[in-house]
């Protein structure tokens, strides 16, 4: 067909829309709406559930470390803790407060002794920084995070304390009963004045040679001293242990010193 010049202009059918009345729709809400009681009654049951099976109680650490040490039992789920339950629940994995009774040794599975395995001791040091890094516990409740601050914060001065032969032979005084403080001082003459001496030798000398050979003098009194002290915890003769420990204190000064004014080799 021909078509003219006009235009023609196509429009879509309209579609019938049906209007209803303020009573039709009041009718038409009561025929969808589920009955409430049935509704109430779901909930219920489904609050009921959640609640007997998880407490609602946000506990403070203090809380979690009082069920820990004294009921024996973890402090988020209430299960009771095994042997094998020493720093995290074996049902729900939650972080565990520490036990009363825990020293750093036993925190770091090391054999409480003088000598230690510092490869082993670093290795165990390494796995708990790695299962107490912070970004594990940013989305974990308050309690749970106080914890693991608690516990890591003990781990790191566990660690330090037993890198180092001096602090880790204190350390092992105080879980003895006995008591070195930092201000302690020899009560021996003889031996004080031996170290007078090389203070003074070390102060007078410009040479780093004779500084160097004063190092290695003093190095090997602490190796020898390191094993006598070890022999004597060994021995349980802690007296013994703390009297050699006081003279260690006196040339692993000297040798930080020493440290500090010569080159490295």
């Amino acid at each position: 067909m021909a078509l003219s010049g006009r235009c023609v202009v196509l429009f879509r059918p309209l579609r019938v829309v049906k209007v209803l009345t303020t009573a039709q729709r009041k009718t038409s809400h009561q025929n969808t709406v589920i009955p409430q009681k049935k509704i109430q009654h779901k909930f219920s049951n489904h609050l009921t559930t959640t609640v007997a099976k998880f407490s609602t109680k946000v506990l403070t650490e203090i809380e979690a470390n009082e069920i820990r040490n004294n009921q024996n039992q973890c402090w988020n789920c209430g299960q009771k803790l095994s042997l094998m339950s020493k720093n995290f629940c074996e049902n729900c994995e939650s972080i565990l407060p520490l036990a009363q009774d825990e020293n750093y040794f036993s925190l770091l599975a090391i054999k409480k002794d003088f000598r230690v395995s510092l490869n082993e001791l670093q290795f165990n040091f390494k796995k708990f920084q790695i299962l107490l890094h912070p970004d594990k516990y940013t989305l974990k409740s308050e309690t749970e995070r106080n914890i693991s601050e608690t516990v890591s914060s003990f781990i790191n001065k566990a660690y330090f304390t037993l890198l180092k032969p001096l602090s880790r032979g204190i350390y092992l005084l105080e879980l003895h009963g006995e008591y070195m403080t930092e201000d302690v001082n020899s009560d021996d003459p003889e031996f004080l004045m031996e170290i007078l001496s090389l203070n003074e030798q070390i102060a007078e000398s410009d040479s780093i040679p004779e500084k160097r050979k004063v190092f290695n003098d003093v190095k090997l009194i602490v190796d020898d001293l390191t094993i006598k002290i070890a022999e004597s915890f060994h021995g349980e003769d802690i007296q013994k242990a703390k009297q050699h420990l006081i003279s260690y204190k006196y040339y692993d000064n000297i040798l930080q010193k020493l440290k500090e004014m010569l080159p490295p080799v």
